[in-house]
């Protein structure tokens, strides 16, 4: 006679149940495994399973779950779609995870558009006391993600002062041009802002400077994008972002971010690591030379044709020994060549591992300075490099594609010679 499998440990059963979540969503856990018999279903109310809900569970499981007590351990969660709410529904839900940390209301952003006041923000108040992030994007920034701005206002004002991260990236706030107004007024606390690809244009998104500088001190990442317009105050000393580390604006022929701008935004930034302005034609080499960031690690510059190559030699020989990620992509003339010489950088950038040269005008000896003099160097993009051979216009995606890179420019460089 076969054993049974239910006269294995609870434990090992949990262990199982685990594998499987690995590899299923939570919805087919609880409509199927749950329901094989008692044992199961005791077993699957474990709260273990459900430290992370995936998005998958419909509202009405949720509830059961939370009446279960099997989301007391619960920190991050993602609703599924809602199609039917009810009052006391999010109640419920937030009384029983006391342990909650992040938020993600990607699919709930439907129901935001049509009502003024929704239960997601309103029966939360008081509940849910480590909920500290945010998030409101879509993950396809293609998706139409649409929420009243008086329910945004709403969310900030109950839960603004408790949020560290906040992403509202591809979302259209309708009716309130203030948003950031809003995030500075509500969240002092903030460490992280992710606001990209915005719909709208640069009349409805105003990013008052100094006014988050002086309302959001703490924030480490600030990721922006076109379009939005920043007011230009009357700068005598601005406070900075003394602990920003990310900063990124990238964007196609943007005339609305100056020099001026990104000189205010990181006057005290000396903690900045990584830092994106791709596309922003008005910011001039002497603002980016001039930057108080002292071992800045990534830069992105594609775009920025206005650049001078002495300009852009000067950034790179500031920050040679700390650059590890470099994109000077689509970037025309002689710049490229210039900046890779080893006249201006005879050490190369010792800890580069990733460079996007694409679409420029590099030859095939600058190539290989920059292969010999780079050795951790693992991702070369080189698509539309029409100055090189056929065969290396590709992007290289391991040291060892980079290394048979060489060997395979070499002997196109002995043949020609023959």
């Amino acid at each position: 006679m076969g054993a049974d499998i239910n006269s294995l440990p609870h434990e090992v059963l949990v262990r199982i149940f685990q594998f499987y979540l690995e590899l299923e969503c939570q919805v087919n856990f609880f409509n199927y495994v749950s329901k094989v018999c008692r044992t199961w279903k005791e077993i699957s109310r474990n709260s273990c399973f459900f430290e992370t809900l995936d998005g998958s569970l419909p509202l009405s499981a949720l509830v059961t779950l939370a009446k279960a007590g099997s989301l007391r351990l619960t920190k991050t969660l993602k609703f599924g779609k809602v199609t039917k709410d009810k009052s006391g529904h999010y109640k419920c839900i937030y009384s029983n995870m006391p342990r909650l940390k992040h938020i993600d209301l990607t699919n709930v952003c439907e129901k935001l558009n049509n009502r003024k006041e929704h239960p997601v923000f309103t029966e939360l108040d008081g509940l849910c006391p480590e909920l500290c992030e945010l998030v409101l994007s879509p993950p396809d920034a293609h998706c139409k993600s649409k929420i009243l701005g008086v329910v945004f206002e709403q969310m900030m004002k109950i839960r603004g002062p408790h949020f560290v991260h906040l992403d509202f990236s591809s979302v259209n706030i309708c009716g309130k041009p203030t948003i950031f107004e809003l995030v500075a007024d509500n969240c002092p606390n903030l460490e992280e802002l992710l606001a990209q690809n915005l719909k709208g244009t640069t009349l409805t998104h105003r990013f008052n400077t100094e006014k988050m500088q002086k309302k959001c001190p703490k924030l480490k990442t600030l990721r922006l994008g076109f379009p939005i317009s920043f007011i230009r105050n009357a700068y005598k000393d601005p406070v900075g972002f003394p602990d920003l580390e990310i900063f990124t604006h990238p964007s196609r022929d943007d005339y609305f971010f100056r020099s001026s701008d990104l000189e205010t935004l990181l006057c005290q930034s000396a903690k900045l690591k990584i830092l994106d302005v791709r596309g922003c034609v008005l910011v001039s080499f002497e603002v980016l030379n001039s930057l108080p960031a002292t071992d800045l690690e990534q830069i992105y510059l594609s775009w920025l044709n206005h650049l001078n190559y002495t300009g852009i030699i000067k950034i790179f020989q500031k920050w040679s020994h700390s650059l590890n990620i470099v994109d000077v992509s689509h970037i025309k003339d002689k710049a490229v060549n210039e900046m890779f010489s080893p006249q201006h950088l005879p050490n190369g950038l010792p800890n580069l591992e990733v460079l996007n040269v694409n679409n420029t005008s590099i030859t095939v000896e600058t190539l290989k300075v920059i292969i010999q003099q780079n050795p951790k160097l693992r991702y070369l993009n080189l698509e539309s490099c029409h100055g090189l051979i056929r065969g290396t216009r590709q992007i290289h995606r391991s040291r060892s594609e980079i290394e048979k890179l060489l060997v395979k420019i070499e002997k196109f460089e002995e043949m020609d010679c023959i």
